[in-house]
């Protein structure tokens, strides 16, 4: 049985608040490459300070979204997923729930979560080939009926570049409730 955002994220605020971490599988694509809805688990922890290149669960408009902060500006928190070229999510530090410490990929590997500084930075164009390059392969697999983990998130390379910096571990001394 599926419970609702409207009465998960609560508790999960709540839990985070007494210093637990939380587990649980975002549903969405809007994160792809580095996170894929329905796939992997998110760890998220308390936010004690808002930063740009950060993953946040965060409430938005009377809905919850799982993105990355992408600009600060003022009192204003500008998010946006990393599959997403065009648009954002504007909120307030607040309206923050948790942060993303780790993604838990299928198979039980944990893998830091990273800054993602070169994909930001990278032109729009690069990103649409890669995220529709990611979509055909994804697409394909399925069909085939071939269950793999498409993407290691610290192997991402285009044209021998490494695209993703694997920054820093995740506390793993923090008791966690998984969903």
């Amino acid at each position: 049985m599926e419970k609702s955002n409207e009465v998960l994220i609560p508790e999960f605020e709540r839990l985070i608040n007494l210093g637990h971490m939380v587990e649980f599988a975002p549903k969405g694509v809007s994160m792809r490459p580095f996170i894929e809805g329905k796939r992997d688990k998110v760890i998220l922890a308390k936010c004690p300070e808002v930063k740009v290149g950060i993953v946040v669960l965060a409430k938005v408009n009377d809905t919850y979204v799982l993105h990355r902060v992408y600009k600060i500006k003022g009192r204003k928190v500008i998010l946006r997923g990393d599959g997403n070229l065009e648009g954002y999510e504007v909120c307030r530090e607040s309206d923050i729930i948790g942060r993303v410490v780790q993604i838990k990929k299928k198979g039980g590997k944990r893998k830091p979560m990273t800054k993602a500084r070169i994909w930001r930075h990278l032109p729009t164009f690069v990103k649409k080939f890669y995220l529709k390059l990611y979509r055909y392969h994804i697409k394909r697999l399925e069909y085939l009926g071939i269950d793999v983990e498409l993407l290691d998130v610290d192997a991402l390379h285009l044209n021998g570049l490494n695209l993703v910096e694997a920054v820093g571990k995740g506390s793993n001394n923090l008791p966690y409730m998984a969903v």
